[in-house]
């Protein structure tokens, strides 16, 4: 097995921070908090790759779940991934991963949005779940602004690519 670099896991390090900066700045509407979370997820998985996006997804949950407060409103433990809100956090490795995969643009744009698919479909069946309500209204609510979000994400993810390998760090 092939040694991580230094240099990569530094890269995870600082995305996974990214990820518990970004959750804090949220809109607190009805059951869950509207956040920039799918942005941060595919750039961060669109910079460093499927396996390092991923990983930093990962360590971003694995915070929450150990108690450090860093999902949205600086709430985490254990209990949130079980919660009403738990199937989006299951799921951000999801989008990371898509937003990483793929060599060409319009692949990893259909990447990242299966990635998506997947978070909002286990988010709001869980989310649906607690709350009772239907899943339409959680699919409206959410679907049309992370759609954008992710898209937006792409270019900026190419070229912050480029520029880390060009860098070298």
């Amino acid at each position: 097995m092939k040694q991580p670099k230094i240099r990569d896991l530094t890269h995870c390090a600082l995305a996974a921070a990214i990820l518990c900066v970004t959750a804090q700045i949220s809109v607190p509407v009805g059951d869950a908090p509207i956040t920039i979370q799918p942005f941060a997820l595919a750039l961060v998985g669109g910079v460093l790759g499927w396996k390092w996006g991923t990983l930093a997804a990962i360590v971003y949950v694995a915070l929450g779940a150990l108690g450090l407060p860093v999902f949205a409103n600086f709430r985490g433990g254990a209990a949130m991934l079980i919660g009403s809100t738990g199937g989006y956090l299951w799921t951000y490795p999801l989008l990371a991963l898509g937003a990483g995969l793929g060599k060409t643009r319009l692949a990893r744009v259909l990447f990242s949005l299966a990635g998506l698919g997947a978070l909002e479909i286990v988010g709001a069946c869980q989310l649906a779940h607690y709350t009772g309500a239907p899943i339409g209204p959680y699919i409206a609510m959410f679907v049309p602004k992370d759609m954008i979000v992710v898209l937006l994400a792409i270019l900026p993810a190419e070229k912050m690519r480029r520029m880390l390998k060009w860098a070298k760090c």
